[in-house]
This record gives C-alpha cells, structure tokens and sequence, in this order.
C-alpha cells in the first residue's frame, strides 16, 4: 500500500492496521478515495503557475483575503453548477 501524507501516523486506522479503511483513504490513494482520516471529506488541490498566477491575484482580492478564497470558490462553482442544471 502507498504510504501518503502527514495523516497517516496519527490516524488510529493506520496503527491498527485496519487495511480496508486504509485502502479508501485520502492519505493512501489521493487519486481514488471515499474518505480522509474516516471523515467524508474531498479536497481539492490547484496549481496556479506562470501566467496564471495573476489570475489567482484577482480571485484572493475578490474573494477579500486569502484566507476566505476557499470558501469563495466553493460559492462560485455551487452557484454555476444551480446554474448549469447539474
């Protein structure tokens, strides 16, 4: 199994060796997983390189702050996805 991520030796599974929760952990397969340290969670991760990093400068400032972007987003992709009928 791949060993992934700082999750993996604080999660009470991963001492116990409780393999079938591990094999759908984030922590383990971050390309295939049901859950992250047996919460239902996801997460995503992007990359702003070159050229785009300009346009992550414009969503922080509209977003107010760096630390509000992800809730922003998550706002912008709910709102297209009502819209979209999906």
């Amino acid at each position: 199994m791949p060993v992934r991520g700082p999750g993996l030796s604080h999660d009470q599974h991963w001492q116990d060796k409780i393999e079938d929760t591990c094999r759908t952990c984030y922590w383990a397969y971050p390309d295939d997983y049901a859950q992250i340290a047996t919460r239902e969670e996801r997460r995503l991760d992007i990359l702003w390189a070159e050229d785009e990093a300009g346009d992550y400068d414009k969503l922080r400032e509209k977003a107010g702050g760096k630390d509000e972007l992800a809730d922003f987003l998550k706002e912008v992709l709910r709102r297209h996805l009502a819209t979209t009928g999906d």
